[in-house]
């Protein structure tokens, strides 16, 4: 394993411009390190930031660049150097994190001044915690653990009053203690319900009932806006799909964006895009023109690219989904302005993709001509085995696109019968894919052979054609699924 792969690279690669000053100043403290060659070798892999990619970048070049003239390499104290270097990075992590956590700052102050026996400073602290705790916009899982951990503290140590003033912390933790459950018990159910229903077993959810029963009797208002929302999406989850309660969900969304923090948000969204992604899977389309609102919804919310990056899966889905829909101008400026946020060794081959089926789809609903642009971009993208599931996706999309150009286009059928046929023994060949995952696509292969020695007779039974349309329903595991079925469609309306 080289110095890129390494854990120390993996780190440093991930500090922010702006705090690479402060890190150094951070290595320079002697209250976290004493070792000056430390601040030296991190100074110097620092003038490598972000990329560390240069052939300099070696342990003996490191090591040579810190320490004096004629000093002979040794591989145990550089190892040694590069260790306790991790160790002082890992802690300037921790330290970022605690300075940007001003309530966690305090909640330590208070537990210091409580374990040093200064009773009045640590009552001071839980009130300010507190206060501060109010000031914030959010209400969800951490406000109420964090008010229930700190008052039910305050209330049990010994030298806090039982009385009256003692009586309002119990009952505000008891308060907040519930609230917390019920959020946290609803977000785990929920996925619990979809992992049971994936794996295809049973299990039990304690006490679900009796948080739902609760619920449906309170007033909606009176409900706090995240058990709200957590409880609608358990309702999709336990219904399946219920058009009322994912309006409400992203309603919710949409109308508390100020009031919920910024990764709920995210988690939320994509609990409501992963679903309706799950309903298109399912051939629930009239479900797309809502999925791709909450793709523009999450890429007008920062939810889609993080860090200024965006998967390749997604990227692909989303100009799938606006091609689908004859959203072609969008489509178009969405993979042009967005090419850049993907993954580096990705980027060329999934840009080639993403056009390749925007073209197609042009194709199918405008001009059957950008079927061979279409297939001119698909012939670009090359076998790469670290990138296989791309070029494997282009291979069907290369089949589809070439059998719907058919149509228009008959010298094109010689060339679809080859390019099956070695694809097929291209699938059979391949290591990289498990039999398990390349099934879906052999399942893809059998029935387009079927569907092209139909398309070329001049008459077909329709009983036949009705048989294959159910043998494809009945198949598990297909990639293009409900593509066949169109073009089985097709067919029969063709022979009819």
């Amino acid at each position: 394993m080289g110095m890129k792969d390494g854990k120390l690279i993996h780190l440093l690669s991930e500090i922010d411009e702006s705090e690479l000053k402060i890190l150094i100043k951070f290595a320079k403290s002697p209250y976290h390190n004493t070792n000056k060659l430390i601040v030296l070798l991190l100074q110097k892999m620092l003038s490598y930031h972000p990329d560390f990619n240069h052939k300099k970048l070696t342990k003996e070049h490191l090591y040579h660049s810190i320490h004096p003239e004629g000093k002979s390499y040794h591989e145990g104290r550089m190892n040694l150097l590069m260790t306790n270097l991790v160790s002082v990075v890992q802690e300037f992590y921790m330290y970022q994190e605690f300075q940007k956590d001003k309530i966690l700052q305090r909640r330590l102050k208070g537990k210091a001044y409580s374990n040093r026996n200064l009773y009045k400073n640590y009552k001071k602290e839980v009130k300010s915690v507190l206060v501060d705790l109010e000031k914030s916009p959010y209400r969800e899982e951490d406000y109420f653990f964090q008010k229930y951990d700190v008052q039910q503290e305050f209330f049990f140590h010994v030298e806090t009053p039982t009385g009256h003033d003692g009586a309002v912390f119990l009952y505000d933790s008891m308060d907040s203690l519930d609230k917390f459950y019920m959020t946290a018990k609803l977000t785990l159910a929920a996925e619990q319900i979809t992992m049971t229903k994936k794996l295809k077993a049973s299990s039990e959810i304690k006490f679900l009932d009796e948080i739902q029963n609760h619920l449906e009797k309170e007033e909606e208002n009176a409900i706090p806006t995240i058990i709200n929302i957590y409880h609608k999406f358990l309702k999709i989850r336990q219904t399946g799909h219920s058009q009322k309660y994912y309006d409400e969900l992203k309603d919710l969304l949409l109308g508390n964006l100020n009031s919920i923090e910024l990764l709920k948000q995210k988690l939320i969204y994509y609990n409501l895009i992963n679903h309706g992604i799950n309903l298109l899977n399912q051939n629930k389309l009239e479900i797309r023109p809502q999925v791709l609102s909450l793709y523009k919804l999450g890429l007008e919310q920062n939810y889609i690219i993080n860090n200024n990056k965006i998967t390749s899966v997604t990227y692909l889905n989303i100009i799938t989904s606006a091609s689908k829909l004859g959203e072609f101008a969008w489509g178009k400026f969405f993979i042009e302005n967005n090419k850049k946020f993907l993954p580096k060794e990705e980027e060329h081959s999934v840009y080639l993709m993403a056009s390749a089926l925007w073209n197609q789809h042009k194709g199918n609903q405008e001009n059957y001509k950008h079927f061979y642009t279409s297939l001119e971009l698909l012939r670009e993208v090359k076998y790469n085995k670290k990138l296989f599931f791309i070029f494997i996706l282009s291979r069907t999309l290369w089949i589809r696109t070439c059998y719907d150009l058919l149509k228009n286009d008959d010298s094109y059928y010689f060339t679809l019968i080859d390019y099956i046929r070695n694809f097929d023994a291209q699938l059979r060949k391949d290591k990289v894919l498990t039999v398990e995952r390349r099934q879906p696509y052999f399942s893809f292969l059998f029935f387009i052979k079927k569907i092209v020695k139909i398309f070329k007779k001049k008459e077909m039974k329709i009983d036949k054609i009705n048989e294959l349309m159910i043998e494809v329903n009945q198949s598990s595991r297909m990639v293009s699924k409900l593509w066949i079925l169109q073009k089985l469609e097709e067919l029969r309306v063709k022979f009819l």
